[in-house]
Parts: structure tokens; sequence; C-alpha cells
């Protein structure tokens, strides 16, 4: 199962987050984690991942306009989060 990651960092930290997160989905039996900076990511990669995790600094509450552009149909994080509250009253660990 490929698993795309990608990424825009300023200042490196944003890349440092996505390199573990890489290690961490390889460390998934049966998973395989594809790097990419927002500037390498092509539709391809979109279409042969069975999972997208995105990563980018926040300015002024939204991602970073370079993560936006990599994807015309990427989701915002906020909309996510409203989307899973809605379905769940706390999103609180043990609850």
């Amino acid at each position: 199962m490929k698993i795309l990651i990608i990424y825009y960092s300023k200042g490196g930290n944003t890349k440092q987050l996505a390199q573990a997160v890489l290690e961490g989905v390889d460390a998934i039996q049966g998973a395989e984690g594809v790097l990419k900076k927002t500037s390498d990511v092509t539709q391809e990669d979109f279409l042969e991942a069975r999972g997208v995790i995105a990563g980018s600094p926040v300015y002024f509450g939204t991602m970073a306009a370079q993560l936006k552009a990599a994807h015309p149909h990427l989701p915002r994080p906020d909309r996510i989060m409203r989307q899973a509250g809605s379905r769940r009253r706390s999103l609180e660990p043990g609850q």
C-alpha cells in the first residue's frame, strides 16, 4: 500500500517531521511511504497513492500556498477537523 507524504518546508522543521512520518509509514508491514516536496509532486503520485499525508507550516490559520498549489482538490485542514467533529462528540483521547 503506497502512502504519499507531501510537504512544504521553509526552514526545515516540516521536512524533519515529514521524514519522521516516512519512517513510521515504512515501519508498517505492507506500507510503502513516498516522500515528495510540494514542488516535486505530480498528479500521477496522487493517483498511485492509497493515502496522502500532507505537512506544511500554518500561516494565518491555513496551510502554506505551496501545499495548496500541490493539488487543487487537497482539502483544507480546518474543514477536515469540522467534518471529524461533526461525526464525533469529542476528539479527546479516551472518549
